[in-house]
């Protein structure tokens, strides 16, 4: 609940004794001093309210017209990054839901918003995503933040491509073309992304160069970070190095958060030249 407006009541004049200088306690009065006031105070925890939008681009005080509980209809032609939110009121919930493939990022405890406007989610660490028929809720608690109570991404993100996402480790490269990515998406739940990657020399060069070593590395998009606190070895899933079918193992360790290491499942180095691998990694993020 809002504060109530006290600005009609300051403006009534208090009388003289003479029953002629004082402002006249009508119906109307009792109207417009008291009664609408506290209308629209208690309205806004109370109102439901559905509004469209299709901002686009980075905001940072982003202010779409919230009217009490509020459900935003996005549908933005780009993608929209949100540092913060303007207009909040303590108690007061809304929903952001995407229904097109343009895709939300919706930062974290952002400095870049005033404190007031800030976004306080479960992932901390890089944006919280809302894909296609995704949403999220928040309810501005405190009053002065709001804090995530749902979430449901929707659709997988497709993750641009950036031939730097693509390592080796040490005096090893892995150089690859965009044509040879066929699959690379991701999707967050609470604390756990799931990331499905697939490199295929059928559709470009994948190659590893230099002194082999035995990983390669993966990038973790949108500046996600594991948790540095456990190491992390999972089955990611296969591929073929220098023509030579192998199994792929993928990790996460405790000293580098921001990629996905690929070991074979020997442990053997890589075989220079044509790399294919096509996998899963499913791990925890901050």
């Amino acid at each position: 609940m809002s504060l109530i407006n006290r600005a009609p009541w300051t403006a009534l004049v208090d009388d003289d004794g003479t029953n002629t200088t004082g402002t006249p306690w009508t119906k109307d009065k009792i109207k417009t001093v008291l009664l609408d006031p506290m209308d629209a105070a208690y309205a806004v925890p109370n109102g439901e309210t559905v509004i469209t939008s299709t901002t686009t681009g980075t905001q940072t005080a982003w202010a779409p017209s919230l009217n009490g509980h509020t459900l935003i209809e996005w549908s933005g032609p780009a993608d929209l990054t949100l540092h913060g939110m303007a207009g909040g009121v303590r108690g007061q919930r809304v929903t952001l839901f995407n229904g097109v493939a343009s895709t939300i990022y919706v930062n974290h405890n952002s400095t870049s918003a005033a404190v007031g406007n800030r976004f306080y989610n479960t992932v901390t660490q890089g944006p919280t995503p809302i894909g296609k028929q995704g949403y999220a809720t928040w309810i501005y608690e405190g009053g002065n933040l709001w804090l995530l109570v749902a979430h449901d991404q929707g659709a997988w993100i497709n993750v641009p491509f950036s031939a730097a996402n693509f390592q080796g480790y040490g005096t090893m490269s892995w150089t690859v073309a965009s044509g040879a990515v066929a699959c690379n998406r991701i999707r967050v739940s609470g604390h756990m992304a799931t990331w499905a990657v697939s490199v295929l020399t059928s559709g470009g060069t994948s190659t590893l160069g230099g002194t082999v070593t035995n990983i390669c590395r993966l990038v973790i998009p949108n500046g996600w970070l594991t948790i540095g606190s456990i190491q992390q070895y999972f089955a990611f899933g296969r591929g073929t190095t220098a023509g030579t079918p192998t199994g792929i193992a993928g990790g996460v360790n405790l000293f580098d958060t921001s990629h996905v290491e690929l070991t074979q499942n020997s442990v053997a180095n890589y075989a220079a030249g044509s790399l294919d691998m096509v996998g899963t990694s499913v791990f925890e993020i901050q």
